[in-house]
């Protein structure tokens, strides 16, 4: 049987574009109204009467999955910490869809706040040692942050990337958290064959300047090598200088957008991090990354990456 698609219509006043609307349906008489904010409604009628109508449409679908996406967004709560500012402590185990009832939120809420409580707001947020001759940890310290309950807040997950992005099942990965070089290390001591890395691009993209420890403590240089890799895209100065004093990739990130130089900086950026991984790694071991964003989604993958998804995936 085939597929019944929907037909898009883009209606509005030549002389005003914020009047323009659009709407969908599988014929002419059953279409359906699409809503639109006024900044939405003035891009589809720019888009319509500069592009043609099929650019508008194609900025309405965009809206529409940008939107679907949204919705199906994964949050969860957790409480600014006491001795850090701007640190956080959750429950990864716990989330709801972002068009949850209020019920349900409450039940989350409620159930990440019992656990907390049991330990005093206590989180062990890293570990750290050193490795003696046979990769076993000695003089481990414990690095804690304790909740603040007086101050909650919403996190949203990044966990449904790996499952609903990529289609692997959160449960069968292994968190490096901030050791990506100890964890290629032991993978290659272990006699692995290949590893995957998907993470943030906040973490990541430090990996494209060396670091394979990317905990702040030992630098943070994230806008220094977005800056760069922009800039050697072809990043005007000023729009460079905006980069470095932005408090957040995502930041940086709808900067690469709007000057047409997101894809450009990030393939510069993703093949850095597979260089660096591959050197860690050596020749023994297939290694690959897929860099991701809770805003833009996926952003790249290394060379490799796309054939060890497959491995594990199949």
């Amino acid at each position: 049987m085939k597929k019944k698609r929907f037909h898009y219509f883009i209606r509005g006043y030549r002389w005003a574009p914020e009047n323009f609307g659009a709407s969908k349906g599988l014929t002419k008489d059953s279409r359906k109204a699409i809503p639109l904010t006024l900044d939405e409604r003035r891009e589809v009628g720019i888009l319509s009467l500069t592009k043609g109508p099929d650019a508008a449409i194609g900025y309405v679908k965009h809206t529409e999955r940008a939107r679907e996406r949204q919705r199906r967004k994964m949050i969860t709560y957790g409480f600014l910490s006491k001795e850090v500012s701007g640190r956080f402590v959750y429950c990864p185990q716990l989330s709801f869809r972002a068009d949850a009832s209020i019920d349900e939120r409450l039940r989350v809420f409620k159930k990440i706040r019992a656990i907390l409580e049991e330990t005093d707001g206590r989180v062990v947020t890293s570990t750290e040692c050193e490795l003696d001759g046979q990769y076993r940890p000695t003089n481990v310290k414990e690095n804690t942050i304790t909740a603040d309950f007086s101050r909650p807040l919403t996190i949203p997950m990044g966990e449904k990337f790996i499952r609903d992005g990529l289609g692997l099942d959160p449960a069968l990965a292994v968190q490096t958290s901030n050791f990506i070089g100890d964890a290629l290390d032991l993978c290659r001591e272990l006699g692995f064959r290949g590893a995957l890395l998907a993470g943030h691009v906040g973490k990541l993209v430090k990996i494209a300047g060396g670091m394979l420890n990317t905990h702040s403590q030992y630098g943070d240089c994230r806008m220094e090598i977005l800056a760069a890799h922009a800039a050697a895209a072809g990043l005007r100065a000023e729009r460079t200088e905006e980069i470095l004093q932005c408090a957040a990739c995502d930041d940086a990130l709808r900067i690469l957008r709007e000057e047409g130089l997101y894809e450009a900086a990030l393939a510069r950026l993703t093949e850095r991090v597979g260089f660096h991984l591959r050197s860690r790694a050596g020749e023994s071991m297939e290694i690959g990354a897929i860099l991701f964003s809770k805003v833009y989604g996926e952003l790249g993958r290394t060379a490799e990456a796309g054939a060890l998804l497959q491995k594990i995936v199949h």
